[in-house]
């Protein structure tokens, strides 16, 4: 998987992991291998989310260094503060 800031994402791109809501840290936006599409994308840069994670051919190792309770709770905190 791959790190991609919202500038760079692009119609066909999968998602590694769930898009959870800026503001609302306890609702899932889109699931993990949703296919983005033009406007999936420009709603996700309308409430200003800052990157995602993508699917990547050969990087599939970083899987299991990625929590997604802690970028549930990393949420969490980004709209308390």
């Amino acid at each position: 998987m791959l790190r991609v800031p919202m500038v760079q994402a692009r119609a066909g791109m999968t998602l590694a992991v769930p898009i959870i809501h800026p503001e609302h840290p306890d609702t899932v936006l889109l699931r993990e291998g949703f296919e983005l599409d033009e406007q999936a994308i420009a709603r996700l840069r309308e409430i200003n989310l800052a990157e995602l994670w993508i699917e990547y051919p050969g990087l599939e190792f970083i899987n299991k260094h990625i929590c997604p309770e802690i970028l549930r709770r990393r949420g969490i905190i980004a709209y308390e503060v």
